[in-house]
């Protein structure tokens, strides 16, 4: 998968302006995937949203938006990056023509509601998608004949255990998103993912 492979996912996934429909979408195509594609997607989501983590670009949110927190900023990138790769890099190249984006135009209809331009749904696609590939992988694993000594003698080996990997930790449903607006730190947690999921039988 190549950077406009990336693009064509994001796009062909977004069908409508519904955000958690296109996250979920996005999601499920993502669990089709071998896991090296996936942590290769991540890696591009993360750069994306890095590249466009300027006070140019904020200045947009906060007025289009009517406010902007360090949260709402990530979901906003979130919500600009779902548009697609024109509408991404027209933004990056000339800030203020997001608000020539059809979103933000049809507000001034009666009948319109106000829309937020914001879609934090999409910052967890990657996660949804190892989640899935995870839970299919564990209804193909083999269970242990019954009466079988697992680990050792009666299996007591096999109740050890260490500390949580960070792989984990990455698993967990209470995930800690970082409060960082950049999110760089995510980007090193594509390596984790892709180890666990490879260890898992895919």
């Amino acid at each position: 998968m190549d950077r406009d492979g990336f693009w064509m996912l994001v796009e062909a996934t977004n069908v409508d302006v519904d955000c958690e429909a296109h996250a979920e979408r996005l999601s499920a195509r993502l669990a089709r995937l071998a896991p090296e594609e996936i942590i290769w997607f991540d890696r591009q989501f993360w750069q994306r949203l890095a590249e466009a983590y300027r006070w140019d670009l904020w200045g947009v949110a906060y007025q289009l938006n009517g406010g902007c927190s360090d949260d709402g900023f990530v979901y906003f990138r979130c919500w600009l990056l779902a548009q697609g790769q024109a509408t991404w890099e027209a933004a990056l190249h000339e800030p203020d023509s997001v608000a020539d984006h059809p979103v933000v135009a049809n507000r001034s209809g009666p009948d319109h509601e106000w829309a937020i331009l914001e879609c934090e749904p999409i910052l967890y696609v990657t996660r949804n998608a190892y989640r899935t590939r995870r839970r299919r992988g564990a209804r193909r694993q083999p269970q242990p004949a019954a009466g079988r000594a697992v680990g050792g003698v009666l299996g007591l080996r096999g109740l050890r255990r260490g500390p949580p990997t960070p792989a984990a930790r990455m698993g967990a449903e209470d995930e800690d998103v970082s409060r960082d607006p950049g999110h760089l730190g995510r980007v090193g947690q594509a390596d984790e993912l892709v180890a666990v999921m490879i260890s898992a039988g895919r």
